[in-house]
């Protein structure tokens, strides 16, 4: 999406959107899309590591099946939960007050497919957020020679590939 300040929206909400639309006129077709950002991973460990109190909340939002091109034991988790319940997301939330331990392979396959753009992450100390994946967005700036100009161009799409792989 295009930084307008022009337009009140922000891109997420405007994406959202525009998939409401889509979803609406799609009904009661076989498919439905849902929205989460791509977040930084290592702007996810970078705060847990940063942040000098106990982690006592972890929530992840993750949808199911999730079209990110891994193989982890979450993707294959969510697959069979979806194929046995017919869900369609799940919401996890680990918590302890004295704090969690999140240096382990369920919280960091879990984290990786929700910054692949599987889901939402939040942590929190308390009631104090220390991370939100949606404040953690991927962002990318194309090239000048791809700027908005009103005339047809050939080769965005090849550009907006190679910057968007995760």
């Amino acid at each position: 999406m295009e930084s307008n300040r022009k337009i009140t929206s922000q891109p997420r909400t405007l994406i959202q959107d525009l998939i409401v639309a889509i979803n609406e006129l799609s009904k009661p077709g076989g498919y439905k899309i849902d929205v989460f950002p791509v977040h930084d991973g290592e702007e996810f460990w970078q705060a847990v590591a940063d942040y000098p109190g106990p982690i006592t909340s972890l929530t992840f939002d993750l949808v199911v099946p999730n079209p990110p091109d891994t193989t982890s034991p979450t993707k294959e988790a969510m697959r069979v939960l979806q194929e046995k319940l017919n869900m369609r997301s799940v919401k996890e939330t680990y918590g302890n007050q004295d704090g969690l331990d999140l240096h382990n392979d369920i919280v960091e396959d879990r984290e990786k497919y929700a910054a692949s753009g599987g889901g939402d992450v939040v942590v929190k100390s308390g009631k104090e957020t220390v991370f939100s994946s949606k404040d953690s967005v991927k962002k990318i700036e194309v090239d000048d020679d791809f700027k908005a100009s009103g005339a047809p161009m050939d080769g965005l799409a090849d550009s907006m590939r190679d910057r968007l792989k995760r």
